[in-house]
């Protein structure tokens, strides 16, 4: 069975939103995705602190307080992460 041009004509619309869909991503980018990042030292009860990062929450207040002014970012810019969620990741 041979098709022509006539019977695609049906698809334009659908054609020209897919190409123009495609020339914003090209023109603008895609859209940021931005997560929020979960506080797991006041989310979880200790026994699952422990558990998940092998330390203690009171350990972790006594080195973050030795290294927070290291990780401390002086902007907002990137939505950077905290001194306890950098801590934590380490």
């Amino acid at each position: 069975m041979e098709y022509s041009y006539l019977d695609y004509l049906g698809d334009l619309p659908d054609i020209l939103d897919d190409d123009l869909e495609l020339i914003d991503i090209i023109e603008v980018g895609l859209p940021r995705r931005i997560y929020s990042r979960p506080n797991y030292f006041e989310e979880m009860e200790p026994p699952g602190f422990f558990r998940r990062f092998r330390l203690y929450k009171e350990t972790v207040l006594h080195v973050l307080s030795q290294l927070d002014d290291q990780l401390e970012y002086h902007h907002d810019r990137n939505h950077s992460i905290s001194p306890m969620n950098q801590l934590l990741c380490c």
